[in-house]
């Protein structure tokens, strides 16, 4: 019984060495995200898309990643709503000294939005149905339904 405890044993270890030697083969992948004012950025995509390998950075900004020594020619892809995308390869992110990624702003413009009466859109509307649909009755019968719809009246639909 002595015999298989240490036997036991010695195959736990070397189990245990082969798993840590494993794990610190990885490359760890860690940083900062802000913005342009010096605040962290929550809930931000960081990811190598090709390898479909990816986190989300924390409340604080942060985030981590553990990659294998064939990831160092990847890049690195850092993406979130409002912000500019960002891309890194992996080798030039781990040779910088200070970790921080700033995501600069991405202010999109709207066109100016006009208000119309119904009196001026269904003109407008019945220029552009008559490219699209089959017949002046189809067409008749559409804006009929769809202007007591917004009225809030149920009707039965036209033959």
């Amino acid at each position: 019984m002595h015999f298989f405890t240490k036997l036991f044993l010695v195959t736990l270890l070397i189990v245990t060495s082969s798993n840590i030697k494993a794990q610190q083969k990885g490359i760890v992948i860690e940083g900062v995200l802000k913005d342009n004012y010096e605040m962290t950025i929550p809930y931000v995509a960081v990811a190598i898309p090709k390898m479909n390998i990816g986190t989300t950075s924390t409340e604080e900004g942060t985030f981590y990643l553990l990659l294998q020594d064939r990831n160092l020619q990847d890049t690195l892809v850092v993406s979130s709503m409002g912000f500019k995308t960002y891309r890194i390869k992996i080798e030039d992110y781990l040779h910088q000294k200070d970790k921080t990624i700033v995501l600069e702003d991405d202010v999109n413009e709207l066109e100016t939005v006009v208000i119309k009466s119904m009196k001026e859109y269904v003109p407008e509307l019945l220029k552009v149905l008559k490219e699209t649909f089959l017949s002046d009755t189809h067409q008749l019968n559409l804006v009929y339904r769809r202007s007591d719809v917004q009225q809030g009246v149920k009707c039965l639909p036209l033959l």
